[in-house]
């Protein structure tokens, strides 16, 4: 029994991640990884603020056009959002009263967000 705890005992803390970069650095690696979630939670709005399914367009062409124009409102959508923090760093503004009740955020998760006050 204390052998096996043992063996385990050596792999405690590891966190494995498989990946085809192999010329990149396990630094660079993981900062991409942990940076996932926030690219994810982007393509989720898709799907819930901007009720993009179900897609009824009979034509691939104009499925692809549809989602395309999709992918740069969402950039545009990212673009702002980055400058806003920027500009807000630059200021020293830690949070922005942005919802009704005036809460704090220190940034806000949809451009939509913004622009409720």
């Amino acid at each position: 029994m204390t052998d096996a705890i043992e063996k385990y005992s050596r792999s405690d803390g590891t966190f494995p991640l498989i990946t085809n970069c192999i010329d990149d650095e396990v630094c660079e690696i993981l900062v991409r990884y942990k940076h996932q979630p926030m690219l994810e939670k982007r393509h989720e709005q898709l799907k819930t603020q901007y009720n993009v399914t179900p897609v009824l367009f009979k034509n691939a062409e104009r499925i692809e056009a549809f989602l395309f124009m999709y992918f740069i409102a969402m950039t545009i959508q990212a673009l702002i959002e980055r400058d806003i923090r920027m500009n807000m760093e630059k200021r020293g503004i830690a949070s922005l009263p942005i919802y009704p009740r005036r809460e704090g955020m220190l940034f806000s998760h949809s451009i939509q967000d913004t622009f409720l006050v």
